[in-house]
C-alpha cells in the first residue's frame, strides 16, 4: 500500500452583503434601476448580486442598460459588476466570478475602499480556483489598502486567507505567523464564526507538520465553536480536517479502528456539506474516502469513491480538486495493481500541482510516481523521484520551521494567558463578591428552611391529634350508635316480654282458671272428660311456666352462669317435689359462677337442661337425677345423667326431646353427646 495524499480543506472568510429579495425572475437591472429610482451605490450592488443569483447565464446587464441611455457613473457600474462577482462567487461559479471581476476592473476608481474591495474580492477567487500564488499577491494588495481603510474584519478575513495560501504554498514558518494575528484579532472582535474558520486552519498546519494531538485539539474547538454558531458550512469543513488527521494518527499508530472512526467523520462531513450545497467541500470528501477505503484494503471502493470524486471536480471545474482526486486515485490504482491506469492520472497530477505551485501536491505525487515506478521495476525513476521527494518534505518540515511555530504558539499562548490572569482577577473579585451575596442567601435560605420546617413540624403534629381526635370521636360515636342499637334492642325485649306476660300471660291464666272451674263443675259426672280437662290444665300452666322462662331470658341482655344456677335449682325443686321417689343432685364447679352468656345462650342451656330433666322423669323411671356444670380448660360442660333404665339408640326413633337437645347445642356452638344402655341409664354432655 503506497501513501496517498489528505485533501485537508483550508477554509477561507469572507465578507459578503446578504442579499435581499428585491428582484423577479426575468427582471433586468435596468428595469430594477428604473422602478426603483435607484441611485443609491449599495441598493445597485444588492440588485446585481440578485440577478447573478437567479441567473448564472448573465452577461453584463449593466451593457444592456448603458444601450438603453441610462447614465450610469463609473462608481455605481463598479459596484454592480462587484456584487455580480459575489453572486456568482455564492454559487460556487468561480470562472465566471473571475470574468465579471474583469468587467468591474474597467470601472475601478481610486477610492481606498473601492480598491481594497476590488483586491481583497480578486484574491478569494483566485484562492478558490487554486491559484494560491496569485491569490497571495492579491491579498497583499489589499493589505495596503487595509492602512487607509478601518475595516478590522477584512483585515481578519485577509490574514486567514493569506495564511491559508502560504499552508497550499508550504510556507509554514509565515503561515502560523498569519494565523496567530488573525484568531487574535478575531478574540478581539469577538467573531465566533471567524475564530472558528481560523482554529480549522491553524489545525491543518500542525496536521501537515505531523503534530497530530495539537491538530485534534484546535480542530475540537473549531468544531464547537462552528455547532454554537450554525455554521453548516465551516462545521463541514472541520468536520472533513479531523477525520484527515484521524486517519494520519490511525496510519502511524496502525490503528484500524482510527481508520474506521475517521471515515465516520467523512461521512458525516458529505451529510452536513450536501444539506448547504458545499460542493467543494463534498468534492475534497469524495477524494478523502478513497485514501481510507485504500487505508482499509477495500481498494474497488476506493476505485469507485475516485472516479465519482473526478466527474464531480471536473464538473464544477475545480481545479485543485482534480489534481488531488487525480493523485489519489492514481495511487489507489497502483496499490490494485491496474499500473496502466495509475500513470496518465499521476503524470496529470503533477502536472496541475506544478501550474499551480503547490509544494504538497507536488511532493506527494512525486511519492505516488516513485511507488509507481518501483511496482514496475524502474528503479532508476523511482529512486530520482523518491529522492525529489525527499528534498521537498525536509525543506517543509525542517526543525527551524517546527521551532518557529513552537516559539509563536508559546507567545500567543503567554500572551493569552497574561490576558486571562488579568481576567482571573477581575473574576476572583466578582466571586468573592458574588460569594459573600449567596453566602448570604445560603444562611437565610437555611433559617428559613428551618423556620419553614419547624412549621412544618408543629402543623404535622397537630394534624397528627386532629386525625386521633377525629378516631377517637369516630370510635366513641361507633360505640354510642351499639349502646343506642343495644337501648333499643333491649327496650323492644321489654316491650315484647310486657305484652307476652301482661297478653298470653294473663289469657293462660284465664284459661287456666276456666278449665278448673269447668272440672270443678264436671266433678263426678264424667270421668273421661274430667281427665282430658285436668290435661289441658296441666299443659296449660306449664306453658305459662315455659313463658316465664322466655320472658325472664328477654328481660336480659346476659345471663350469667350463677343466674342460670338459680333458676335450674328452682326448677328442680318443683321436679323433685311433683316427682315422690326421685332424688335431684345439682353441682355447680368452681370458677364457672362468674361465667357470662347472651340472653339466647342462657335460654338454650336451660332448655337443654329442662328438656333432659323431663325426658329422665317421663322415660327413664329413674331414682336419680344429676346436673353438673363446670368449667374445664376447653369450655363449658354440662351433664345430667339418670340412673334409669336406659335405652339402645339403634332400636329407637329418636323423638323431639333429643332432636331439640342437639340442636340447641349446635346453635350454642357446641356439640351434644347421648349415651344410653338399657338397663344402665342415660348420660347427655353438653361441650360449649
Amino acid at each position: 500500500m503506497i501513501k496517498v495524499f489528505t485533501l485537508l480543506f483550508l477554509v477561507a472568510t469572507i465578507q459578503l452583503t446578504e442579499a435581499q429579495e428585491i428582484t423577479k425572475k426575468g427582471d433586468s437591472l435596468a428595469q430594477l434601476v428604473k422602478k426603483n429610482n435607484a441611485r443609491d451605490t449599495d441598493q445597485v450592488f444588492e440588485y446585481g448580486k440578485e440577478l447573478a443569483l437567479q441567473n448564472d447565464t448573465l452577461v453584463s446587464p449593466i451593457g444592456n442598460a448603458e444601450k438603453l441611455g441610462y447614465p450610469w457613473e463609473d462608481k455605481v457600474s463598479f459596484q454592480f459588476h462587484l456584487g455580480t462577482t459575489r453572486g456568482y462567487f455564492d454559487a460556487g461559479l468561480y470562472q465566471e466570478a473571475k470574468a465579471e471581476m474583469q468587467h468591474a476592473e474597467k470601472f475601478l476608481g481610486n477610492s481606498n475602499k473601492e480598491q481594497l474591495d476590488y483586491w481583497y474580492s480578486m484574491g478569494l477567487v483566485e484562492q478558490k480556483l487554486s491559484n494560491f500564488k496569485t491569490a497571495k499577491q492579491y491579498y497583499n494588495k489589499a493589505f495596503t489598502f487595509l492602512e487607509k481603510v478601518e475595516n478590522e474584519e477584512i483585515r481578519q478575513d485577509c490574514l486567514n486567507n493569506l495564511a491559508a495560501c502560504e499552508i497550499e504554498l508550504g510556507n509554514f514558518e509565515k503561515a502560523i505567523e498569519l494565523q496567530q494575528q488573525a484568531l487574535t484579532l478575531a478574540e478581539k472582535l469577538t467573531d465566533s464564526v471567524s475564530m472558528g474558520k481560523v482554529l480549522n486552519n491553524i489545525s491543518v498546519l500542525y496536521q501537515k507538520l505531523d503534530n497530530f494531538e495539537a491538530s485534534l485539539e484546535y480542530m475540537a474547538r473549531g468544531i464547537q465553536l462552528d455547532s454554537i454558531m450554525n455554521d453548516r458550512r465551516s462545521l463541514s469543513a472541520s468536520l472533513l480536517n479531523y477525520g484527515i488527521t484521524t486517519r494520519r494518527k490511525a496510519l502511524k499508530e496502525k490503528d484500524t479502528e482510527g481508520l474506521k472512526k475517521a471515515r465516520s467523520y467523512y461521512l458525516k462531513s458529505m451529510q452536513v456539506a450536501e444539506e448547504v450545497d458545499y460542493f467543494q467541500v463534498k468534492a475534497a470528501v469524495l477524494a478523502n474516502l478513497i485514501n481510507v477505503e485504500t487505508d482499509l484494503g477495500n481498494f474497488k471502493k476506493a476505485i469507485t469513491y475516485g472516479e465519482e470524486a473526478l466527474e464531480f471536480n471536473k464538473g464544477i471545474n475545480n481545479k485543485y480538486g482534480v489534481m488531488l482526486t487525480s493523485l489519489n486515485l492514481g495511487a489507489a490504482y497502483v496499490d490494485d495493481k491496474q499500473f496502466a491506469k495509475a500513470e496518465p492520472l499521476l503524470d496529470n497530477a503533477l502536472t496541475l500541482a506544478q501550474e499551480m505551485n503547490f509544494t504538497a501536491g507536488i511532493q506527494e505525487t512525486k511519492y505516488a510516481l516513485n511507488s509507481l515506478y518501483k511496482e514496475q521495476g524502474d528503479y532508476k525513476r523511482a529512486y530520482t523521484l523518491y529522492r525529489e521527494y525527499i528534498d521537498i518534505k525536509d525543506s517543509i518540515a525542517s526543525m527551524d520551521v517546527k521551532n518557529k511555530v513552537n516559539e509563536l504558539e508559546i507567545q500567543y499562548e503567554t500572551e493569552k494567558k497574561e490576558n486571562e490572569i488579568l481576567q482571573q482577577r477581575a473574576q476572583l473579585a466578582e466571586k468573592d463578591l458574588e460569594v459573600r451575596r449567596k453566602n448570604t442567601l445560603v444562611y437565610g435560605g437555611f433559617g428559613l428552611a428551618l423556620l419553614l420546617g419547624l412549621m412544618g413540624y408543629l402543623f404535622y403534629n397537630q394534624q397528627k391529634l386532629k386525625n386521633r381526635q377525629l378516631q377517637k370521636e369516630a370510635q366513641l360515636q361507633t360505640a354510642l350508635s351499639k349502646i343506642e342499637t343495644q337501648n333499643k334492642l333491649q327496650e323492644q325485649r321489654l316491650r315484647i316480654s310486657r305484652d307476652l306476660h301482661d297478653n298470653i300471660g294473663s289469657q293462660l291464666t284465664f284459661v287456666t282458671s276456666s278449665i278448673d272451674n269447668l272440672q270443678y263443675a264436671l266433678k263426678g259426672s264424667n270421668e273421661k272428660i274430667t281427665q282430658k280437662l285436668g290435661n289441658i290444665s296441666e299443659f296449660t300452666t306449664q306453658t305459662i311456666y315455659e313463658l316465664r322462662d322466655t320472658i325472664w331470658a328477654m328481660n336480659k341482655t346476659q345471663i350469667t352462669a350463677e343466674d342460670l344456677q338459680v333458676r335450674i335449682a328452682n326448677f328442680i325443686d318443683k321436679a323433685g317435689k311433683a316427682a315422690e321417689g326421685v332424688t335431684f343432685n345439682y353441682e355447680v364447679g368452681e370458677g364457672i359462677s362468674e361465667k357470662m352468656f347472651t340472653s339466647v345462650q342462657g335460654i338454650n342451656i336451660y332448655r337443654i337442661i329442662q328438656e333432659s330433666v323431663n325426658n329422665a322423669l317421663k322415660h327413664a323411671q329413674a331414682s336419680k337425677i344429676s346436673v353438673v356444670m363446670e368449667q374445664s380448660e376447653k369450655g363449658t360442660v354440662i351433664e345430667i345423667m339418670d340412673n334409669g333404665i336406659g335405652f339402645n339408640e339403634a332400636e329407637i326413633e329418636a323423638g323431639n326431646g333429643l332432636v331439640n337437645i342437639r340442636k340447641r347445642a349446635r346453635e350454642l356452638g357446641g356439640k351434644a353427646i347421648i349415651s344410653a344402655a338399657p338397663q344402665n341409664g342415660t348420660k347427655i354432655k353438653i361441650e360449649l
